[in-house]
């Protein structure tokens, strides 16, 4: 699994909101954030939850499956 960087940063725009709202609203600190958008790292569960959460998306929606058959 994969973060979809891409959806989270474009419902970010389109909300006017950046990644330092996201932070306070998920519960962490802005590098956490910036090192998911860079894909640095995953987000666990709960995070991805509260992210969605913020950003009203799914949480499936926020992942991508890079296993390709």
């Amino acid at each position: 699994m994969k973060l979809n960087i891409k959806k989270i940063q474009d419902r970010l725009a389109q909300m006017e909101r950046r990644p330092t709202w996201l932070a306070q609203k998920v519960g962490v600190s802005d590098p956490t954030v910036h090192s998911w958008l860079k894909g640095e790292f995953m987000p666990s569960y709960d995070n991805l939850k509260r992210i969605s959460e913020a950003l009203n998306l799914s949480w499936r929606g926020l992942v991508k499956n890079n296993n390709k058959k």
